[in-house]
């Protein structure tokens, strides 16, 4: 007797730590299955523009980069990237992650200048948050 049923955000999460665990165990073929499944599920629930959609487009673009398919992981984590810009905006600490996701994916495949170019970004948000964030702790006008 299945209590959630399919189509339920719990299913999607233990789908995608079962994938992650697959992963661990170097059984990435399995991990692969289970965090697209994750991801279906999610998309099914939330829709495509959603956090959760984002985070389960990164695990499988993982998983595809521990296949060695970093051209797939790219285009996962471009994916990614695109719905948190869509979301939060350029100068949020999520999309500064996506940012590095991306970058680490364009070195793998070799391209140093777009990988340069994906971190720096990265660190340019992580930068204008942090001093945000002081700004706003010292209550100091801009």
């Amino acid at each position: 007797m299945s209590v959630f049923g399919e189509r339920h955000p719990d299913v999607a999460m233990t789908y995608n730590n079962a994938g992650i665990e697959y992963g661990e165990l170097g059984d990435y073929k399995k991990a692969l299955e289970y965090v697209e499944k994750s991801l279906e599920i999610s998309k099914s629930i939330f829709g495509e523009s959603h956090p959760k959609v984002a985070t389960s487009y990164d695990n499988v673009g993982f998983e595809y980069s521990n296949l060695g398919n970093n051209e797939k992981a790219l285009e996962y984590g471009k994916k990614a990237l695109r719905i948190r810009i869509a979301l939060f905006g350029e100068h949020h600490p999520e999309v500064a992650t996506s940012y590095n996701i991306v970058g680490a994916t364009y070195g793998k495949l070799g391209y140093r200048e777009k990988a340069l170019e994906c971190r720096s970004k990265a660190l340019e948000i992580a930068q204008a948050i942090q001093n945000q964030s002081l700004y706003d702790s010292l209550s100091i006008p801009r």
